[in-house]
């Protein structure tokens, strides 16, 4: 390394850490003004906006491009928190501060309590990330994992993928046709298996088949294969499978659009506005089917924005029951206990824990479910001051954890990144479990694929 490459190098880490110590003193400044200035819901809110912003032009700054900015487990972990903690105060403000749902006590104090809670969380999060070596984003050495050969032949996962879809078609119809006149809700319950947890399993299942079929379609060398019978057989499972979803379902299939938004992301080398408007605007129209398939005749503006995002609001409304309803905690139970007994079924032990959706839908009395998510286990574990201090710590896990596995595989890093929508309204046993199931699967997969390399 030559005298000038050394300086250059130098001046770099020196911006690099004026770069990061400016992001301390502001978060911390922020943290400060929200839990000593009396603000309003609608300051907070401005607050918390400001702060995601201030962080997103930090994160492309110090990662260089777009590409490398949505290829960031820092990035994409606080945009998804962000996600799911400002609605619901914004509907709040906008409905003139009359909560949507009556259940159980929610009034402006609750909600500006819930939202500053994940304020102070998000703050803390921020600071976290600062002093572990700030945002990084994916690196790995693709003639590692890339193999040019795949998709050689048919095995044992297409005919599980052909079963699978073929029973899904079988809970859709077997009260005939009547399936495209009922309310998705009523429907869910009608396509429910007998076998305990079999529609979950289907999904995880179908969700890493297509995510992995899809990236051996991405990344074939077409030079030297050309479309197979195989590719042919996965498109119509996949399109029969997802189509049919869409009656029921929306969050796996955004679960799987977000993997592959990954591989697209990964694939392109360069990423420009003009693709980021084109995907905005699909994950636009996928959530404002909520509204469509509600068969509301509002269409107000607080009404078509209530239900299109509806998945980070409802999820919002456990934590606002919490923030009031706290007072048994479980000091780490939930963390430790309930992930280590996650993968026995409850036919096999009886006094299993029931799961924090369960605990919250008896002790709330609502008549219908509600997601749980990491801020609302936080508070019923450590309470609120607890929270602010343990939830950071428990999304910089999965961040790290993230990187870890891409040393492995990077397709890992992408399962890891694109279940952040789904830890964000579930618990941290859940989340441990769901990705034990993916990882694995994708690994059976993978190894599969090599055999047949090697058989070819």
């Amino acid at each position: 390394m030559t005298f000038q490459e050394k300086k250059e190098n130098r001046e770099s880490d020196n911006q690099s850490k004026k770069k990061t110590f400016l992001m301390i003193f502001i978060n911390v400044f922020f943290m400060l003004v929200a839990n000593v200035v009396h603000l309003s819901i609608v300051h907070l809110l401005l607050l918390f906006l400001i702060s995601y912003f201030i962080f997103l032009f930090y994160s492309y700054k110090s990662l260089g491009n777009l590409r490398n900015l949505f290829l960031s487990a820092e990035f994409i972990f606080v945009s998804v928190f962000f996600i799911y903690a400002v609605p619901n105060a914004f509907i709040y403000v906008l409905d003139g501060y009359v909560p949507r749902i009556s259940y159980f006590f929610i009034d402006y104090s609750t909600v500006f309590k819930t939202l500053l809670l994940y304020f102070n969380i998000y703050t803390v999060l921020l600071l976290t990330i600062m002093f572990t070596g700030g945002v990084h984003s994916l690196k790995y050495d693709e003639s590692k994992f890339k193999n040019k050969k795949t998709l050689i032949s048919f095995d044992l996962f297409d005919l599980i993928a052909f079963v699978l879809t073929a029973y899904f078609y079988y809970l859709n119809f077997r009260n005939g046709f009547s399936i495209f006149g009922q309310f998705f809700q009523d429907l869910r319950q009608n396509i429910q298996s007998s076998v305990h947890n079999l529609n979950n399993y289907m999904y995880l299942y179908m969700i890493i088949y297509c995510y992995i079929n899809l990236y051996k379609i991405v990344y074939k060398d077409r030079t030297k294969q050309k479309f197979t019978y195989k590719e042919l057989f996965f498109l119509i499972i996949l399109v029969a499978f997802w189509s049919l979803s869409l009656l029921t379902d929306r969050r796996n299939l955004f679960t799987l659009i977000i993997f592959l938004v990954f591989l697209f992301f990964d694939k392109l080398k360069k990423i420009n506005f003009k693709k980021l408007l084109i995907l905005g605007l699909c994950i636009i129209s996928l959530m404002s089917m909520s509204y469509f398939r509600s068969g509301t005749n509002r269409r107000d503006i607080n009404n078509v924005l209530f239900l299109s995002l509806g998945e980070f609001i409802f999820v919002n409304y456990v934590s606002e029951y919490y923030i009031n309803n706290c007072e048994d905690l479980y000091y780490g139970r939930t963390y430790v206990f309930d992930t280590m007994v996650s993968v026995i079924p409850r036919r096999f032990y009886p006094n299993k824990p029931e799961t924090l959706s369960v605990k919250f839908w008896r002790e709330a009395k609502t008549n219908v479910g509600y997601a749980f998510n990491p801020v609302a286990e936080g508070l019923i574990n450590f309470g609120v001051k607890g929270a602010v201090l343990i939830v950071p710590f428990v999304i910089l896990f999965f961040i790290k954890m993230a990187y870890w596995f891409s040393k492995k595989n990077f397709l890992y890093y992408f399962i890891i990144c694109g279940e952040s929508i789904n830890f964000y309204r579930g618990t941290f046993s859940s989340t441990i479990f769901t990705l034990v199931v993916m990882i694995v699967l994708a690994k059976l997969m993978l190894f599969n694929n090599k055999i047949n390399n090697k058989l070819d």
